[in-house]
């Protein structure tokens, strides 16, 4: 990983975005990684089938939190429909990291708490 890239990472971990509570939501789930220790809380806040706000609280390594930032910054304007098209190669693109050298489940955490979420 670049370092330009592992300071993003780091970044992100923190400085979260969109960590904790919506005032105002409609969906939320936990999500939790027993390898890793990682567990949030995700809350979607969905008008007419759009995604109008996301946040996570919880705690996690660091490649947990930069996911589950980058991953409710993503969502932000999405319809749920949309949600399910987003797979892990695409959050490791915005993360700007290499799939092969991080931990996955870490990583996509809160993607894939989402997408239960919806379905």
């Amino acid at each position: 990983m670049d370092d330009i890239y592992r300071e993003y990472i780091l970044d992100l971990y923190r400085n979260p975005l969109n960590k904790g509570k919506l005032n105002h939501y409609t969906h939320h789930q936990q999500g939790f990684n027993p390898n890793c220790g990682d567990d949030i809380k995700l809350y979607l806040d969905i008008q007419d089938e759009i995604i109008v706000g996301a946040s996570f609280d919880g705690v996690g390594c660091a490649l947990c939190i930069a996911g589950a930032s980058i991953t409710t910054e993503r969502l932000k304007g999405l319809s749920i429909a949309e949600i399910s098209t987003i797979s892990a190669e695409q959050l490791y693109q915005w993360l700007g990291i290499d799939m092969e050298n991080t931990r996955i489940k870490c990583v996509t955490l809160a993607l894939r708490t989402a997408q239960e979420m919806i379905i």
